[in-house]
């Protein structure tokens, strides 16, 4: 199946059709790899599982933020998970290349991967580990669930895209539960769990910036490819930065038990996670899948009640209700 001029690059995007226009791409790439297509319950299983994994990330992540060094953590997750994209990559070009043979990114392109890069690493990856120092789980998923409303809003504020009164509807749900959310323990702005909450916060900001502005560099190399490069355009920013960091702990100093919690986040969390969603798309629609993505912060919710015996507040299952909501209205067409 070629991909030379695929038709759903040749026309402009609203930037709130991002994720229906990536998740398309990335069902053209999954075509590559197998022609059989399958509505076996077996699909479900594999986005339940895709999904259980995702719920857990954000409790291994607590875990191991709360007894090793969230710096050192991102280092050694982001080097780990790096090297298996590139193993991948080396195995198997041809699930990642849209154009074969392609190696090295177009000169012009490189910046914006630089930029993608220092989204993903310094920012998403580095506040994410940190937030949960301070915070809880199901704040983290939650907030985290908010990323197709942020790239809505960003779309009405920058795009000039119009809003329909049930997509504003949604905005507006969606920012009250997670203002709710952020103050559910009052409005104390010193204390360690609301820096968490904006921490996590942070987080979100640069992972739908990195989604808005990677846009271009998924329809044209394709979301495995893409992903790859900046991972590896985000260790290069993260490597030099490292000795600035207030770094209070080292390598040798990590037990057994928070070496397993961050092989975990590099080795499941991060590649295996991904691939399963890309397995899941290649073989169900698009819309389908998307879905389930919502389920995440009720997983974590659960998970975290079963695996820390926390419980989370009532003011947090009023405002995670009201977000959720805004959220799927905005997600509706």
């Amino acid at each position: 199946m070629g991909f030379a001029k695929p038709i759903v690059c040749e026309r402009t995007y609203k930037i709130s059709e991002l994720f229906a226009v990536v998740q398309i791409c990335l069902i053209a790439q999954a075509s590559m790899l197998t022609s059989t297509k399958t509505n076996s319950t077996h699909i479900y299983w594999v986005i339940i599982l895709q999904q259980t994994i995702a719920s857990t990330t954000h409790l291994v992540a607590r875990g191991v933020a709360t007894h090793a060094d969230p710096f050192l953590v991102v280092l050694i997750r982001v080097i780990i998970a790096t090297a298996i994209f590139c193993a991948w990559f080396a195995l198997q070009p041809s699930s990642f290349q849209k154009t074969p043979g392609r190696l090295l990114p177009d000169p012009k392109d490189v910046p914006l991967f630089f930029v993608l890069g220092f989204l993903n690493i310094p920012i998403n990856q580095t506040l994410f580990v940190t937030g949960l120092k301070y915070t809880i789980p199901p704040n983290a998923a939650l907030l985290y669930a908010l990323t197709p409303t942020l790239v809505f809003v960003l779309s009405v504020l920058f795009y000039g895209e119009k809003p329909t009164p049930m997509k504003l509807t949604g905005i507006v749900l969606a920012f009250v539960g997670v203002l709710i959310v952020l103050f559910e323990k009052g409005l104390d702005l010193t204390s360690e769990y609301f820096l968490g909450n904006m921490l996590e916060l942070g987080a979100v900001c640069g992972w739908t910036l990195y989604t808005v502005l990677g846009r271009s560099l998924t329809l044209k190399y394709g979301a495995l490819y893409s992903i790859t490069v900046s991972m590896i355009t985000g260790l290069l920013w993260y490597v030099p930065l490292y000795p600035f960091l207030p770094v209070q702990m080292g390598i040798g100093e990590l037990s057994g038990m928070v070496w397993l919690q961050i092989l975990y986040l590099a080795v499941f969390a991060t590649c295996a996670s991904f691939a399963m969603w890309f397995y899941a798309l290649g073989r169900m629609e698009a819309s389908r899948v998307a879905v389930f993505s919502n389920l995440q912060p009720i997983g974590a919710t659960l998970l975290t009640i079963l695996v820390f015996g926390t419980v989370p507040t009532a003011w947090f299952f009023a405002g995670g209700a009201l977000a959720i909501m805004g959220v799927i209205l905005t997600q509706r067409k």
